[in-house]
């Protein structure tokens, strides 16, 4: 897919460590982007049809109760830039909660800019060629707890809070993309570009099949 330098972080292509570069893109671009022709219908539709399933197993492995809607799908690829020392320590993302800001102390505060109304995560590996960029859960001493290796169509899901704090150590070679998934109780948060995606791709299906009874 025809990724963005800096997606979803004003354009920085470097935005958590200078030793990768970030690349993204948003559920409603991947369907611009199979309506301009860059990428085939059906991979802009299984991304679609991938991110439903992730939801659809984290509501269902955590029984709950509730409905869960989509908040923000994002396509999320790291790549080492040339020259990254190979015993890195730094961070491929920071430790952070999902639905509050972490200070300094490891306590999470609910407040504006974190996105309050996120409940649940989840990330879906898309490829392994790549060294490192193992998914870590740490406590709020920033002490890892247990780390998850990547592995292409693996699903990791959780609850949003300070429960889980998270980040990513670095990718030493290679490139790791991924599906990454906020979900919400609240309708008010539901990821409307989500649905506007889906009627261009179903439109476009319709537009073709007209075309072929003709």
């Amino acid at each position: 897919m025809n990724t963005i330098l800096g997606d979803g972080y004003d354009d920085d292509p470097n935005p958590h460590t200078p030793f990768e570069k970030f690349e993204g893109l948003s559920v409603l671009l991947v369907a611009m982007n199979a309506r301009a022709r860059k990428i085939p219908h059906s991979m802009a539709q299984a991304y679609l049809d991938l991110s439903e399933r992730a939801r659809a197993f984290t509501e269902s492995y955590f029984n709950l109760t509730r409905p869960l809607y989509h908040s923000y799908t994002h396509l999320a690829c790291r790549t080492t830039e040339p020259g990254a020392p190979a015993d890195r320590q730094d961070l491929s993302h920071p430790v952070h909660a999902d639905n509050c800001q972490l200070d300094e102390d490891g306590n999470c505060h609910k407040v504006p800019p974190a996105f309050v109304w996120r409940d649940w995560s989840a990330i879906m590996y898309l490829g392994d060629n790549f060294e490192g960029g193992e998914f870590i859960f740490s406590n709020n001493k920033l002490q890892v707890q247990s780390q998850v290796k990547p592995k292409c169509g693996r699903i990791v899901a959780f609850s949003a809070g300070k429960e889980n704090l998270h980040g990513v150590l670095p990718v030493l070679s290679g490139r790791r993309c991924a599906m990454a998934l906020w979900f919400t109780h609240d309708l008010r948060y539901m990821e409307l570009n989500r649905y506007k995606a889906q009627k261009m791709l179903s439109n476009m299906l319709e537009e073709k099949n007209r075309k072929t009874e003709l």
